[in-house]
């Protein structure tokens, strides 16, 4: 009777052996994936690392996804609120305030035009001052709520632009000026007249709200506070771009590359190659404000 189950036993052993051996093709290993994990599986999104953003103590700055957004911790007092969900709930309108009051904080920080920030708008504005509260006040919380080691934190979010910071101190825009009648004697061609037009930062830039492109007489060019309309979504967009895209973009059709500098009033200065490419729209009655889409900074 042992010689039979064992005679059984080893049989089984064998074709289980065989099995395995023909699943597996020659010189592969056998897969040491989890079942739980399926091949075809959606890998996690990376980081864009074109993104320029500023970071701050307590929050950031998003140029490019054009976003203010600032975080707030409190402890969870268990001592005075016994039940743990209420220490929970308190700790997070804690969390909620003090992000709120670094949101602030970084608002204030922001230049809007030249060395003109958003706290010297807010001092000499009462207006300004209702605004910017409103905004600050219509935040949105980004994600959930973390509790670790007994402490609550939040994130917070504004809009930079469409129904954000911009609307808020930009009170009394100049309008924005009068097209130029075409000159049917310009010597430019239909087709070099650009769809879209990109800013090539040389050098470091310090962002402001509301730029604005100048030549190097200091003489304004394009003031982006003069064309902004919140309702029509972003403004300009900041980006990071490495040498390679930068000349894929110049040879890209109904795209222009006009080169700018930063100067010290915070102004983006065109070289006079750039500028006499602008001197040649204007004469065939285009103006560029509202054609301007990125501003791209260096890698």
């Amino acid at each position: 009777m042992k010689t039979v189950i064992s005679f059984v036993f080893l049989f089984a052993l064998a074709v289980s052996f065989n099995i395995q051996a023909q699943s597996l093709k020659p010189g592969t290993k056998k897969s040491t994936r989890p079942a739980a994990v399926k091949t075809g599986a959606q890998r996690p999104a990376m980081p864009k690392g074109s993104d320029f953003v500023q970071e701050m103590e307590h929050g950031k700055i998003n140029w490019t996804d054009q976003y203010i957004e600032a975080e707030g911790s409190s402890v969870m007092d268990s001592s005075r609120f016994k039940l743990r969900n209420q220490a929970k709930l308190m700790a997070q309108r804690g969390a909620i305030v003090d992000a709120q009051r670094n949101l602030l904080e970084i608002v204030n920080g922001v230049l809007v035009e030249g060395q003109t920030t958003v706290k010297d708008l807010v001092v000499e504005s009462d207006e300004v001052k209702t605004k910017v509260s409103g905004v600050l006040k219509g935040a949105v919380k980004i994600g959930k709520t973390t509790y670790e080691d007994g402490v609550a934190t939040v994130r917070l979010r504004i809009p930079l632009y469409a129904d954000g910071l911009a609307e808020a101190v930009d009170t009394t825009p100049a309008p924005a000026p009068a097209p130029v009648p075409a000159d049917p004697n310009a010597p430019v061609a239909q087709d070099s007249i650009p769809k879209q037009v990109m800013l090539s930062v040389s050098g470091t830039y310090n962002p402001r709200l509301f730029p604005t492109l100048t030549d190097s007489q200091n003489k304004i060019i394009w003031d982006m506070a003069q064309s902004f309309d919140p309702t029509k979504g972003k403004a300009l967009s900041i980006v990071k771009q490495g040498s390679g895209a930068l000349e894929a973009m110049k040879g890209k059709k109904g795209v222009e590359l006009l080169e700018v500098a930063q100067d010290q009033l915070g102004n983006l200065v065109l070289n006079d190659k750039s500028k006499a490419r602008v001197e040649k729209w204007k004469k065939a009655g285009l103006l560029i404000w509202g054609l301007v889409k990125k501003l791209i900074l260096p890698i």
